[in-house]
């Protein structure tokens, strides 16, 4: 009786499926069948997953087999009305079962778009909104579908975050939530969503900090804690919280007392040589990131100088597996910097080694990067960590430390001296926000000049652009959040004031803002994607237009050193002092596209600036060889720890 009940079953799916893609076409005889179909469905469903993972397989088959993959709208839009709301649990199993399909039915399914309106239809429309949201980012395995899912839950958060009246209900929503969840992590997940969409203010940002904080879950206090938290803040400045630098430095502290504690008798300090020097970084990537290339170069420079160099990779947000049931913070690194090997092998020079952390869980990370540094015994550290490490709250017990920091104007690392890029932008930040102690830096800067060749060749015809087109263009690894609605509608109405202009985005960007999307589909928007050899691209451009940000400082450098000229804010960030603020506007995004409007109209006014940037940019006063006088002169200031 099983065996004819299986079979039953099977052939009715069959027969459904058949009459569901026959119908799918005819609007009349498709209303008139669902019902009855639909109910079968979902009776059949609760009694047997492995029969509910067979019908969705038969079904996207027969989808594919009658070539009606422009109408599996109304299916989805079926399954989500009928099935989702009254069965939170099957809808996912129904999810589950796509992932294991073979790529040949996943290709028919294609959902996305349905999928993203329909959680914000049902986010609106549903009495506990924000609840069903958490509930189906928590609860589905993690895997294609929930990545999707999150995707197109932080696209809702970020289309709302431009709309104020939406964005004022939202944070209404979230703030009913988090006063009646008890549970902290679906909190956190939620946190998470809105830092994601752009929809985190300082208020939930400081919440969000506290919940992670005290979260028993160790991944999460190490990886959300260490990593994602400092991610926001340098992603959006505007987050800080008076007490944010303290509350965060004791929690590092006490989190790198807790670790230091399993292998305290186990890292004993050597005696150390007088020539050498470890460099601490994080993550050591290939030759065309700026962080790679000013991390070697001061290796290679101490090198030169007779020490003995060794750059300790850490990958410390390098992840195991996934979140089983939590969400993946942003900053999770799926590969190992020894991947680039090659390419730091061409780069290094006699005297440099390389020492990679291979351990994939964070207490065998900060063991073995502990380790390996208390066994080569340097004279003292040059820590190029970042702000999402905790390596140098146990080694500045022992070896001297001269951080350099590779952004902001704020640092939670602890030192000896700091090596800060603008002395008055620090000393502006301390005043909001105290974090850096003014004694112990100094200021200095180092550009390490472009190679410009390039091996690849763009033309104007094949991008779509004309002879006479006037291109701006924007560089990015974070443009999903430097590109703001207000440089978006400052963008917008410069594009439809003169059918010239063309803007071109290279890096990590997806459009938004639907009054953006008209531009995009008609060119007069060019998106590229990531580019590894910028010069190529930058040889069709005619202007680069920067975000207020606080990173971005090698790409506006690479086209400036080009001959380009440059639009910058004054207000502080990386590229700042290497053009000076008499080579940059005054003002915010409206002054900045009013020079843009300048120079288009009158391009003599680009080439004087280009020709000012340029010069203060290759001047000798940024180059390797004084950067590293500066860290020899720190390093004999420094108390003695060597005894």
């Amino acid at each position: 009786m099983k065996i004819m009940s299986v079979f039953m079953k099977l052939r009715y799916c069959l027969m459904s499926g058949y009459i569901i893609c026959r119908f799918l076409g005819k609007e009349e005889g498709w209303i008139k069948r669902k019902p009855t179909i639909g109910s079968q469905l979902i009776k059949y469903t609760r009694e047997s997953e492995n029969f509910f993972i067979t019908y969705t397989r038969v079904l996207f088959c027969f989808m594919g087999v009658n070539k009606i993959k422009d109408r599996w709208k109304d299916v989805w839009k079926y399954i989500f009305d009928e099935i989702y709301l009254s069965d939170v649990l099957l809808f996912d199993t129904m999810l589950a079962s796509l992932e294991k399909s073979d790529l040949k039915i996943k290709r028919c399914i294609c959902f996305p778009e349905v999928y993203r309106d329909f959680l914000e239809k049902k986010i609106l429309e549903t009495e506990e909104p924000i609840d069903k949201l958490v509930n189906v980012c928590c609860q589905e395995k993690y895997g294609d579908i929930k990545r999707k899912t999150i995707r197109h839950s932080i696209e809702v958060f970020s289309k709302w975050s431009v709309l104020p009246e939406c964005k004022s209900w939202l944070i209404q929503k979230c703030e009913e939530y988090v006063n009646k969840e008890e549970n902290e992590k679906n909190k956190i997940v939620l946190f998470h969503l809105l830092g994601e969409g752009k929809c985190l203010t300082p208020t939930f940002f400081k919440r969000y900090c506290t919940y992670v904080y005290q979260c028993v879950d160790k991944r999460v206090k190490y990886y959300y804690g260490v990593h994602e938290l400092s991610w926001l803040v340098f992603n959006n400045p505007h987050l800080l919280y008076e007490e944010y630098h303290v509350e965060r430095k004791n929690f590092l502290e006490a989190l790198a007392q807790e670790l230091w504690e399993q292998e305290k008798g186990c890292c004993v300090k050597k005696e150390e040589g007088n020539k050498r020097i470890a460099i601490l970084v994080d993550g050591l990537h290939g030759k065309v990131y700026a962080s790679a290339r000013l991390e070697i170069y001061i290796a290679n420079e101490f090198a030169r100088r007779g020490y003995e160099v060794s750059i300790f990779v850490a990958d410390s947000n390098r992840l195991e597996g996934d979140f089983d049931g939590f969400v993946n913070p942003s900053g999770t690194r799926r590969t190992s910097s020894e991947m680039y090997k090659e390419e730091h092998q061409l780069m290094t020079e006699k005297g440099v080694r390389v020492v990679y952390n291979e351990a994939n869980t964070y207490e065998k990370i900060f063991n073995h990067y502990l380790h390996k540094i208390y066994e080569f015994g340097p004279d003292f550290i040059i820590d190029i960590l970042g702000e999402r490490t905790i390596f140098d709250y146990i080694l500045i017990h022992d070896y001297p430390i001269i951080t350099v920091p590779l952004g902001g104007f704020s640092s939670c690392s602890v030192f000896d001296y700091i090596v800060v890029r603008d002395m008055q932008a620090v000393r502006a930040t301390n005043k909001q926000y105290y974090s850096v102690d003014e004694n112990k830096a100094v200021e200095g800067n180092l550009y390490l000049p472009y190679n410009l060749t390039v091996t690849k060749r763009y033309t104007r015809k094949k991008l779509h652009i004309g002879k006479k087109d006037y291109v701006m263009v924007t560089v990015g690894n974070r443009l999903k959040t430097e590109i703001n609605l207000e440089f978006a509608l400052a963008m917008a109405e410069l594009l439809k004031k003169y059918d010239d202009m063309k803007w071109m985005v290279i890096g990590a960007w997806r459009n938004e803002f639907d009054f953006l999307q008209g531009f995009l589909s008609a060119g007069r928007i060019i998106y590229t994607g990531f580019e590894n050899e910028l010069p190529a691209l930058y040889k069709l451009c005619d202007i680069f237009i920067n975000p207020i940000r606080t990173g971005g400082g090698g790409s506006v450098a690479m086209f400036i050193q080009q001959g380009g000229p440059a639009i910058i804010s004054n207000s502080p960030s990386d590229i700042l002092p290497f053009v000076g603020e008499e080579n940059c506007i005054n003002g915010g995004i409206k002054n900045m596209f009013e020079a843009v409007e300048s120079i288009y109209l009158d391009r003599s006014l680009g080439e004087k600036l280009a020709e000012r940037q340029k010069e203060k940019l290759m001047s000798p006063e940024f180059s390797v060889e004084k950067y590293v006088d500066c860290i020899v002169s720190l390093r004999k200031k420094c108390t003695d720890k060597l005894g």
